[in-house]
């Protein structure tokens, strides 16, 4: 099975909490270098990385928070397994041939029939 990992970089506002900006990234280097970034944009001299391992010892994800608490930024990690099973779900699995409007028309559709 062929893994692939993906990362989700959040930049923060401190003050409010809210999110200022969000990207993917394929490769580490460049959603650490979009958060270094941001922290010497916004001079936060007192933050820290503080790092997140799973069970294996690979990186689940890395914040950065200050001295008084306050979330900079956050590098998430996902998991892309390439061959993973579709949907069980015919009528979902033709989704991925539609674009434009046949696509959020199909989107819709498909969720009223669900529910």
């Amino acid at each position: 099975m062929h893994k692939s990992l993906t990362y989700l970089v959040e930049l923060f506002n401190p003050e409010t909490g809210e999110i200022e900006e969000t990207d993917v990234f394929a490769h580490l280097d460049t959603a650490l270098d979009a958060c270094y970034w941001h922290l010497r944009r916004k001079s936060a001299k007192t933050t820290q990385p503080y790092v997140s391992l799973d069970g294996d010892g690979e990186l689940e994800g890395v914040a950065f928070i200050s001295d008084d608490d306050r979330m900079w930024a956050c590098l998430s990690v996902f998991h892309l397994y390439r061959d993973e099973e579709r949907s069980r779900l015919e009528c979902l699995r033709s989704l991925a041939d539609l674009k434009g409007a046949a696509l959020i028309q199909g989107i819709h559709q498909n969720f009223k029939e669900f529910k």
